[in-house]
């Protein structure tokens, strides 16, 4: 008796995604390509959608994301329009395709700022099973190419907007990293701290020397201390990527990956220290390795899309921009209003004082990070 295949989610969003590149060959169209493969997680929700349609080869300008599902999972779930939407805010995006192999829905957001449906395909409502998937493959892939051809239409009308990638990467999908998983991380060490007395002291010594900086926006120590190590690999990652260009030591960084630990990617980063030197920059937070395993799934997905998106090949003037966005985002969200994070001060004084005997300035208020790099 033969074996049975039994395809789920992410083997039939591989699938799509291999259809809808073979189709973008024979048109000329605003869509060029289609990706999303090395972010289709297999054991949790995953922070980016199953498919991401591009307006350029080399995958820099996001045009759209599409959520899958089969059809057991109705088309009108709450939790799974929400969830797109979400995924869609976190990359900047102003609309989403929802597709279940029995119906396909287009979403944009309405003047409100509100995902509302804007279209509905159904000529595919008689498949109802996981099997009629692969029974009536040739009945819905053209439905998927009208799909794609009516999202061109509407990009090319206005309807549907181009989201720039660098805001996604140093602002969007920061800030979704952080607030998806700050609760998970401070439980962590909660429950470290509890048989790790050394830790504890470590923590409180931090606190009381940082606890400032977050007056208007943690007052506990854990959670200040849990959105510190996110930081801290976001940010490694994000330079360690953006780099790859003059560095090649830095194309080390593609190995955290999904067989990947914490202490692999610290592991890692180091190596990319003794290579590229960048100590400053990517120096490890003490126990950031005590994140929960779907922390570090996220995390992974983070430094896949960016390998994905390429973005080391981005204009010198879009990265500059992604570092100060950074920064912006770090204000915000890590520490309030005042701090700036030690490694995004330390390259921010490198890049602007082209003379260390000359005079320069510090014109910031706070903990000095800056006139202390």
């Amino acid at each position: 008796m033969g074996v049975i295949v039994r395809r789920n989610e992410r083997s039939w969003a591989i699938v799509i995604i291999s259809e809808i590149r073979a189709m973008l060959k024979g048109l000329n169209i605003k869509i060029k390509s289609a990706g999303g493969e090395s972010t289709l997680s297999l054991n949790k929700k995953s922070m980016f959608p199953d498919v991401l349609l591009y307006e350029d080869e080399a995958q820099n300008k996001i045009l759209q994301g599409w959520e899958l599902k089969m059809p057991d999972v109705l088309i009108t779930d709450e939790a799974l329009i929400r969830d797109a939407a979400r995924k869609a805010d976190a990359l900047g995006l102003n609309s989403f395709v929802i597709w279940n192999f029995t119906y396909g829905k287009l979403y944009v957001k309405n003047e409100r700022g509100n995902f509302e449906e804007f279209r509905v395909w159904s000529g595919t409502n008689h498949i109802k099973s996981r099997e009629d998937v692969a029974i009536y493959k040739e009945e819905w892939l053209p439905i998927i190419k009208d799909i794609v051809m009516a999202v061109n239409e509407f990009l090319v009308n206005g309807t549907i907007e181009t989201s720039r990638i660098e805001t996604a990467i140093a602002d969007g999908l920061m800030t979704e990293i952080i607030q998806r998983n700050k609760d998970l991380v401070s439980e962590k060490l909660m429950l470290e701290v509890s048989s790790n007395m050394k830790m504890e002291s470590r923590l409180k010594m931090w606190w009381n020397m940082f606890h400032e900086e977050y007056d208007k926006d943690e007052n506990n120590m854990y959670s200040a201390y849990a959105k510190s190590i996110l930081l801290n690999w976001v940010t490694r990652i994000m330079f360690a990527n953006t780099i790859k260009k003059y560095h090649n030591c830095a194309y080390k960084i593609d190995r955290i990956d999904g067989a990947s630990t914490p202490l692999d990617g610290n592991a890692i980063i180091d190596e990319l220290i003794e290579k590229g030197d960048f100590y400053n920059v990517f120096k490890k937070l003490e126990y950031n390795e005590i994140i929960p395993e779907n922390t570090w799934i996220d995390i992974v997905d983070y430094n896949q899309f960016l390998i994905e998106n390429k973005i080391e090949k981005i204009d010198q003037k879009v990265l500059q921009e992604i570092l100060e966005t950074t920064v912006n985002t770090a204000k915000r969200e890590i520490r309030g209003q005042y701090a700036t994070p030690y490694c995004l001060a330390d390259l921010l004084c490198q890049m602007a004082v082209s003379n260390w005997n000359d005079e320069c300035a510090d014109l910031c208020a706070g903990t000095g990070i800056i006139a202390r790099n």
